[in-house]
Protein backbone atom coordinates (compact mmCIF):
# COMPACT_ATOMS: atom_id res chain seq x y z
CA UNK A 1 0.00 0.00 0.00
CA UNK A 2 2.63 2.17 1.02
CA UNK A 3 4.74 2.00 -2.04
CA UNK A 4 1.40 2.68 -4.41
CA UNK A 5 1.15 5.63 -2.84
CA UNK A 6 4.54 6.98 -3.31
CA UNK A 7 4.49 6.11 -6.87
CA UNK A 8 1.10 8.20 -6.85
CA UNK A 9 2.71 11.06 -4.96
CA UNK A 10 5.58 10.89 -7.39
CA UNK A 11 3.40 11.02 -9.72
CA UNK A 12 2.16 13.92 -9.25
CA UNK A 13 5.00 15.69 -8.57
CA UNK A 14 6.32 14.41 -12.13
CA UNK A 15 3.01 16.03 -13.37
CA UNK A 16 3.28 19.03 -11.86
CA UNK A 17 7.26 19.94 -12.77
CA UNK A 18 6.08 19.10 -16.29
CA UNK A 19 3.20 21.15 -16.14
CA UNK A 20 5.51 24.16 -14.66
CA UNK A 21 8.07 23.56 -17.14
CA UNK A 22 5.66 23.34 -20.22
CA UNK A 23 3.69 26.59 -19.12
CA UNK A 24 7.26 29.01 -19.09
CA UNK A 25 8.04 27.66 -21.77
CA UNK A 26 5.07 29.23 -23.57
CA UNK A 27 5.33 32.55 -21.82
CA UNK A 28 8.93 32.77 -22.38
CA UNK A 29 9.23 31.29 -25.53
CA UNK A 30 12.69 29.37 -24.51
CA UNK A 31 12.00 25.55 -25.34
CA UNK A 32 13.99 22.94 -23.84
CA UNK A 33 15.14 20.02 -26.05
CA UNK A 34 13.30 17.22 -24.88
CA UNK A 35 15.60 14.79 -23.07
CA UNK A 36 16.44 17.56 -21.23
CA UNK A 37 13.71 18.61 -19.89
CA UNK A 38 12.53 15.13 -19.18
CA UNK A 39 15.84 14.73 -17.74
CA UNK A 40 15.55 17.98 -15.54
CA UNK A 41 11.79 17.09 -14.80
CA UNK A 42 12.32 13.94 -13.12
CA UNK A 43 15.53 15.82 -11.42
CA UNK A 44 13.13 17.96 -9.31
CA UNK A 45 10.61 15.28 -8.93
CA UNK A 46 12.94 12.93 -7.05
CA UNK A 47 14.24 15.60 -5.14
CA UNK A 48 11.24 17.69 -3.96
CA UNK A 49 10.66 15.22 -1.03
CA UNK A 50 14.38 15.12 0.36
CA UNK A 51 14.77 16.45 3.69
CA UNK A 52 18.78 15.76 3.73
CA UNK A 53 19.15 18.62 1.53
CA UNK A 54 22.29 20.30 2.83
CA UNK A 55 25.84 18.07 1.33
CA UNK A 56 28.25 16.69 3.78
CA UNK A 57 30.81 16.84 3.21
CA UNK A 58 31.16 20.43 1.33
CA UNK A 59 30.71 20.71 -2.14
CA UNK A 60 33.97 21.90 -2.53
CA UNK A 61 35.28 18.54 -0.19
CA UNK A 62 33.16 16.15 -2.54
CA UNK A 63 34.46 17.41 -5.86
CA UNK A 64 37.55 16.52 -4.78
CA UNK A 65 36.71 13.29 -3.89
CA UNK A 66 35.20 12.48 -7.57
CA UNK A 67 38.59 12.32 -8.82
CA UNK A 68 39.74 9.96 -5.97
CA UNK A 69 38.37 7.08 -8.26
CA UNK A 70 35.95 8.54 -10.88
CA UNK A 71 32.31 7.23 -11.60
CA UNK A 72 30.30 8.34 -14.26
CA UNK A 73 27.18 8.33 -11.66
CA UNK A 74 29.17 9.90 -9.24
CA UNK A 75 29.64 12.49 -11.14
CA UNK A 76 25.97 12.94 -12.43
CA UNK A 77 24.97 12.88 -9.16
CA UNK A 78 26.53 15.63 -8.22
CA UNK A 79 25.99 17.65 -11.19
CA UNK A 80 22.57 17.12 -10.30
CA UNK A 81 23.25 18.64 -6.89
CA UNK A 82 24.78 21.42 -8.40
CA UNK A 83 21.77 21.95 -10.61
CA UNK A 84 19.33 21.43 -8.07
CA UNK A 85 21.03 23.90 -5.66
CA UNK A 86 21.33 26.56 -8.53
CA UNK A 87 17.83 26.72 -9.61
CA UNK A 88 16.37 25.90 -6.12
CA UNK A 89 17.91 27.24 -3.43
CA UNK A 90 20.25 29.78 -5.65
CA UNK A 91 20.54 32.03 -2.50
CA UNK A 92 22.64 28.72 -0.90
CA UNK A 93 26.06 29.81 -1.87
CA UNK A 94 25.63 33.56 -1.22
CA UNK A 95 25.03 32.44 2.94
CA UNK A 96 28.72 31.38 2.82
CA UNK A 97 30.28 34.10 1.10
CA UNK A 98 30.18 31.63 -2.33
CA UNK A 99 28.50 33.22 -6.01
CA UNK A 100 26.05 30.84 -7.68
CA UNK A 101 28.66 30.91 -10.42
CA UNK A 102 31.25 29.21 -8.23
CA UNK A 103 28.11 26.28 -7.78
CA UNK A 104 26.98 26.23 -11.89
CA UNK A 105 31.18 25.80 -12.96
CA UNK A 106 31.07 22.73 -10.21
CA UNK A 107 27.80 21.43 -12.09
CA UNK A 108 29.22 22.24 -15.70
CA UNK A 109 32.81 20.20 -14.88
CA UNK A 110 30.74 17.32 -13.68
CA UNK A 111 28.34 16.57 -16.27
CA UNK A 112 31.19 17.29 -18.55
CA UNK A 113 32.73 14.64 -16.79
CA UNK A 114 30.37 12.38 -16.62
CA UNK A 115 29.61 12.78 -20.39
CA UNK A 116 33.45 11.68 -21.00
CA UNK A 117 32.98 8.66 -18.56
CA UNK A 118 29.93 7.73 -20.04
CA UNK A 119 30.12 8.02 -23.20
CA UNK A 120 26.29 10.18 -22.96
CA UNK A 121 25.58 12.97 -24.84
CA UNK A 122 22.82 14.03 -22.46
CA UNK A 123 25.55 14.95 -20.13
CA UNK A 124 27.74 16.69 -22.13
CA UNK A 125 24.54 18.63 -22.96
CA UNK A 126 23.63 19.71 -19.28
CA UNK A 127 27.01 21.13 -19.34
CA UNK A 128 26.99 23.28 -22.31
CA UNK A 129 23.58 24.48 -21.54
CA UNK A 130 24.07 24.65 -17.93
CA UNK A 131 23.76 28.35 -17.53
CA UNK A 132 20.42 28.31 -19.25
CA UNK A 133 18.77 25.53 -17.52
CA UNK A 134 19.34 26.80 -14.21
CA UNK A 135 18.35 30.14 -14.86
CA UNK A 136 15.04 28.32 -17.11
CA UNK A 137 14.52 26.32 -13.56
CA UNK A 138 15.07 29.03 -11.04
CA UNK A 139 12.51 31.81 -12.81
CA UNK A 140 10.18 28.72 -13.67
CA UNK A 141 9.86 27.95 -9.61
CA UNK A 142 10.31 31.28 -9.12
CA UNK A 143 7.30 32.61 -11.19
CA UNK A 144 5.22 29.53 -10.35
CA UNK A 145 1.46 30.24 -10.25
CA UNK A 146 0.12 30.18 -6.47
CA UNK A 147 -2.68 27.85 -7.36
CA UNK A 148 0.24 24.97 -7.88
CA UNK A 149 -0.88 22.04 -6.59
CA UNK A 150 1.88 22.30 -3.75
CA UNK A 151 4.25 24.72 -2.32
CA UNK A 152 7.70 24.25 -2.93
Amino acid sequence: MLASINIFVKDVYLRTFRTLIKERERKTGFEMPYTVESYCVQLLAERVENSNLIPDPSFAERYLILFQSPRADEFRQFGDDCLFFTAILPEYGNRRGLSKKYYCDLGISSYHTCGDLAGERLYKQLGDCFYEIQQFLEDTIKNRPTESLFKL
